[in-house]
């Protein structure tokens, strides 16, 4: 087994799947595990590792790998140093430091230094699993929609707030408008499904945040596939992730629906790894 992990803005995400030598799968994660991100010691999050483990009938010594990638950078030594002397394991991380010797993707970003190494790992999986030019949408805390060229170049993408930040600031920086939960929601949306009238303060929320979100993507999407096909007539592939991806997956179309794109990313970088670790 292979256990990647991804230390999101709001959530730590676990992910077991089995070792596969053969081409990538879009959905390979046999077992995935969320926890909020906090801050904890090393031995907090390594005995929350193995509980978590050994709950799911995993023991360390079923691991051929570990994987991290981090948007926190506080965290990241933490679950670093927690798998090492909890799991006895080794861990790659993807860093922008050597991030150049397993990728395939060629950054063409100002400085590469800054670009999410989230963002890096879904272009990587992306572009193993579809092929380029490839729109990806990753409907996480923030969204970014991402654009790889045809021969593997980043161009680059927009970001703007996601879903649940658009909720929480629309209730702190209001008198009397609630802040909503949308649990409740079918696991996939239409546009028949929200009313764009509401008829009461919650309705109406749910229509200007649902229906507001939907344009929004849909014209960075257009946008983003119209500058790549100015370097490729091929059309481009539209490839979503993201705890909001299924739920948008009929109303805007998308190609693809891979929840767990940045896991993929994080085995294949790891998979290089081993591969140029063996040979060296």
């Amino acid at each position: 087994m292979f256990l990647a992990l991804d230390i999101g803005n709001s959530h730590i995400t676990l992910g077991l799947r089995p070792m596969q030598p053969a081409a990538p799968s879009a959905r390979p994660w046999s077992v995935t595990w969320r926890w909020q991100t906090q801050n904890r010691t090393e031995d907090e999050f390594g005995l929350a590792l193995l509980e978590t483990l050994r709950y799911l009938g995993v023991e360390p010594a079923q691991l051929h790998g570990v994987g991290l990638v981090s948007v926190v950078p506080d965290l990241t030594p933490v679950l670093e140093e927690a798998c090492k002397q909890y799991l006895d394991r080794s861990v790659f991380v993807v860093r922008h430091e050597e991030a150049p010797l397993w990728q395939r993707v060629t950054l063409l970003y100002d400085d590469p230094r800054r670009l999410g190494l989230d963002r890096v790992a879904n272009a990587e999986a992306a572009l193993a699993l579809f092929g380029g030019p490839v729109c990806i949408v990753d409907m996480g805390t923030a969204i970014t929609v991402d654009a790889v060229s045809h021969d593997g170049a980043f161009l680059g993408g927009a970001i703007a707030p996601g879903l649940d930040m658009a909720l929480d600031m629309l209730h702190q920086r209001t008198a009397q408008l609630p802040r909503l939960r949308f649990h409740h929601l079918p696991p996939t949306l239409s546009p028949e499904d929200i009313p764009v009238l509401g008829t009461s303060t919650e309705a109406g929320i749910r229509a200007g945040l649902l229906h507001g979100y939907a344009g929004l993507l849909r014209g960075l999407i257009d946008e983003v596939k119209r500058a790549l096909q100015a370097r490729s007539p091929e059309t481009p592939q539209v490839v979503a992730t993201g705890g909001w991806a299924s739920k948008f997956e009929v109303w805007l179309g998308f190609d693809h629906v891979v929840p767990h794109l940045t896991l993929e990313g994080v085995y294949l970088l790891w998979k290089r790894w081993r591969e140029a670790q063996a040979l060296a």
